[in-house]
């Protein structure tokens, strides 16, 4: 889904991401994976050769709580410097944190 962005006026792709699974630890790296095959999609119908900014957003309704880190660099073990340490973050959205009337309030 491609999204217009206020702040700039520039078009950036919204990637929903929903599951209702067991939460494992493996699952942000399946997000970023996921992420990183869609980007492999636009790279090959890119013609600028410039990709534009994903917004990965995670909607979440499993009865378990999620207790997946939201940021993969929170799984790597610090022995190397910051810089080549990978960061991915996605926006998460947890129904059964929110109530019914909030969900349709959400704004990132």
């Amino acid at each position: 889904m491609t999204v217009q962005l206020d702040s700039h006026n520039q078009i950036a792709e919204l990637f929903l991401i929903g599951d209702g699974r067991q939460v494992k630890c493996s699952e942000n790296g399946k997000v970023l994976n996921y992420i990183l095959m869609f980007y492999e999609f636009l790279m090959l119908r890119s013609k600028a050769g410039m990709l534009p900014p994903v917004l990965p957003i995670l909607i979440y309704n499993g009865r378990r709580n999620w207790n997946v880190p939201f940021k993969l660099e929170e799984l790597i073990e610090p022995y190397l410097p910051e810089r080549y340490i990978p960061h991915f973050e996605y926006y998460p959205i947890i129904e059964k944190n929110y109530s019914y009337e909030s969900l349709f309030e959400i704004k990132i």
